[in-house]
């Protein structure tokens, strides 16, 4: 097993997708190893804005995109005939005949309703194992295998936040049920993700794989500053609660109005529900002339702006309401692969994601002058912010590197295949 290259289908919502580079990173990975990938997708995504590793590895003509049948019945017939032909010397007959039973299905069977539920599996692919990321994007294809449609191919599934909600884990015992039955290995990108899905799965089939990211693209190129030049804060996020950009309007706060730090800057990048509350909070507490927010921005101008930053600021906090938190949060190495020391909040699993006091500070959520202690500190020694900066790429390359954590990930894929043999 050791050097077999293996044919893996990985399954995301929607492709391709500026936001999911850590799939795309996993994905290019495989490929790059010699294993055959074919990417299933809910939905297609924008195909004007791509990264160029999509059409360099013409990842675009390995991915299936599924047909949802909202175009009337004229449409639905065509495309039903086209994938027909289209994978007429390797269908799964076996598979295509069944979900044409009208014995069987009745209506559902004449509407092709069940070919549509099945359509990733009629071309008859030999997939080694399936790959699913986020996993309401599984409960289909559990499904297919619960009802004995298809033929058990070896599953594993990646939760990453959204889809294991803390307010939702009573719920989840029941949505999930058949996914944790079906399911040969689940992966979670931290400690407190791991902490949430143990609390309703018992089993040991669960393993740690955080998000990647390159580190050789995250680089720092060292531009002088004008001696002057104020000290750059940065926050990088959606304006949504659990990200608390709010509160960096407060910190900020304490240290011009209260601490008299006036030569200090504050970028917000990111956009969300929260902005406006942002806007005027800043007017009301007259700080305008320190903090800009930029809004959304595309990766290239993220990098320049990340570039000439010294400092990374993300007081994230548990959502009221449903306990949501940060489970890693990518931005905090995106930063410390670009040597900014970073500061974070305790909430979530953001403390995982740095060493405390090596390469930035933890701080207990909410606590504003904490965080105001911690970026005071930081502010007063030029030399402690690059010291840390080098520590946190360190880290980061030692930890997070899309090659370190693509092993990591074949290894996975190989002792699931292991077991089963």
């Amino acid at each position: 097993m050791q050097n077999r290259k293996l044919n893996v289908a990985i399954v995301v919502g929607i492709f391709p997708s500026i936001s999911e580079t850590f799939i795309l990173n996993q994905i290019l990975y495989l490929i790059q190893q010699g294993h055959k990938v074919t990417i299933l997708a809910y939905s297609e995504g924008n195909k004007e804005k791509i990264h160029e590793e999509i059409k360099k590895y013409n990842l675009l003509n390995k991915c299936l995109f599924y047909y949802r049948k909202d175009k009337g019945k004229v449409h639905t017939i065509t495309t039903f005939f086209k994938m027909i032909v289209r994978n007429f010397p390797h269908l799964d007959y076996g598979l295509l005949l069944q979900s044409l039973n009208f014995f069987k299905y009745g209506k559902d069977a004449l509407l092709l309703n069940r070919f549509f539920e099945a359509q990733f599996f009629i071309p008859q692919n030999n997939f080694d194992l399936i790959h699913v990321h986020f996993a309401d994007n599984a409960l289909p294809i559990v499904n297919l295998f619960k009802e004995k449609r298809i033929k058990k191919i070896p599953l594993i599934v990646s939760f990453h936040g959204y889809d294991l909600r803390p307010d939702l884990l009573n719920s989840y015992i029941t949505t999930y049920k058949y996914l944790f039955n079906y399911t040969e290995e689940f992966t979670v990108n931290g400690p407190y993700l791991y902490s949430l899905l143990t609390s309703i799965h018992k089993k040991e089939n669960i393993s740690i794989l955080q998000v990647s990211l390159d580190t050789n693209k995250f680089t720092r190129n060292r531009i002088n500053k004008e001696e002057n030049s104020a000290l750059k804060i940065i926050f990088c996020g959606r304006l949504i609660p659990f990200k608390a950009p709010n509160l960096t309007v407060d910190i900020i706060d304490e240290l011009v109005n209260k601490r008299n730090y006036k030569n200090i800057c504050l970028h917000i990048i990111g956009d969300g529900i929260l902005r406006k509350e942002i806007e005027e909070k800043i007017q009301e507490k007259n700080l305008d002339r320190y903090i800009k927010i930029l809004g959304a921005l595309t990766q290239e101008t993220v990098f320049d702006e990340f570039n000439t930053a010294d400092i990374f600021l993300l007081p994230g906090i548990h959502e009221p309401g449903t306990n949501r938190a940060e489970t890693q949060g990518l931005v905090i190495q995106e930063a410390q692969s670009m040597q900014l020391p970073v500061v974070v909040s305790d909430a979530g699993g953001m403390k995982d994601g740095l060493l405390d006091n090596i390469t930035g500070f933890v701080v207990k959520e909410k606590d504003v002058i904490g965080f105001a202690d911690k970026l005071e500190l930081l502010i007063k020694s030029p030399n402690l912010r690059k010291q840390m900066g080098i520590a946190g790429r360190e880290f980061v390359i030692e930890n997070f590197d899309k090659e370190i954590l693509g092993k990591r990930l074949v290894e996975i894929y190989k002792t699931v295949l292991d077991k089963i043999q």
